[in-house]
């Protein structure tokens, strides 16, 4: 299948929703969806609920058009929602509107379904445009999918003040391998996860190793070599390193760490360089000095 939807039309889902738990207005499954334009609505009462559209088995969905134009997707769950770590869906917004009106005090542990896209299963969700209202912005509930999400030019209207809803659960074999990027670190996430700087400037969710202010890095090395002159360099977690250069002016904060090598000379300060080094933390050389 197929189909495309235009015309700017309405389509309108059963007024009792919450008898139709789970159920979604329109289904892909497996084949191909476009949504130009019009307006869909989906309902549902407390921890019951209808979705807008579902995406399973290999589905491909779009919404919108390239000029930024798109639907108006109403739902009580998500607008846009895939199924669990299972068969990949290629999902891409060029723009439109896009609710989910559930709240966790209406939908008890169903918070994750309380954002308009529920990112759910392995595949592509690139947003590049629209507007994204609910709980949260965009939920990535599990760890263990080939997930590639990309966060473009939106805007998030969560009320929960998290824009990207980011859980490590686990409900499949999958090797772990999800990729959730943003052309900004302004996308608000939950406590404990942080937007990591990448070298095309870019940001993905993940494990900071050390930040320059609200920067943050994967390795003490990539933060070393992004300080400017007269910046701070503070360490997050305990890290092994290769050997580190530094050529200008810099402040080493170990915050508690540890820095430990199997190389003989953990830092070369040269001729340019001046590091300060505070914090409290452990530098620790190689275990075969000798």
């Amino acid at each position: 299948g197929d189909l495309t939807i235009t015309g700017n039309g309405t389509i309108e889902g059963p007024a009792n929703g919450a008898a139709f738990d789970g159920k979604a207005l329109i289904v892909v499954d497996g084949g191909k969806l476009t949504i130009e334009n019009g307006t869909l609505t989906a309902t549902g009462e407390g921890s019951d609920g209808m979705y807008g559209v579902y995406v399973l088995n290999g589905g491909t969905a779009v919404f919108g058009k390239e000029d930024g134009t798109g639907p108006a997707i109403t739902s009580h769950f998500a607008a846009i929602g895939t199924n669990n770590t299972t068969a990949p869906a290629d999902i891409t917004v060029y723009g439109g509107t896009y609710t989910a009106n559930a709240a966790p005090s209406d939908s008890d542990w169903w918070s994750y379904f309380c954002a308009p896209v529920y990112a759910a299963s392995n595949g592509t969700y690139n947003l590049a445009g629209g507007t994204f209202t609910g709980y949260y912005g965009i939920s990535s509930r599990y760890a263990d999918t080939d997930q590639d999400v990309t966060i473009g030019d939106v805007t998030f209207e969560a009320s929960s003040e998290t824009d990207v809803f980011v859980d490590d659960q686990t409900g499949s074999t999958q090797t772990p391998d999800r990729k959730i990027v943003s052309t900004a670190n302004t996308r608000t996430l939950p406590e404990g996860y942080n937007w990591i700087r990448q070298a095309d400037g870019t940001y993905i969710v993940g494990e900071a190793a050390a930040k320059i202010g609200t920067e943050y890095y994967t390795t003490l090395e990539a933060a070393v070599e992004a300080a400017q002159a007269g910046e701070t360099v503070e360490l997050l977690k305990d890290v092994k390193t290769e050997g580190i250069t530094v050529d200008k002016a810099i402040t080493l904060d170990l915050a508690g760490h540890k820095i430990s090598s199997d190389a003989p000379a953990i830092f070369k300060v040269e001729s340019a360089g001046d590091l300060t080094i505070t914090g409290n933390g452990t530098i620790e050389g190689p275990a075969n000095g000798a």
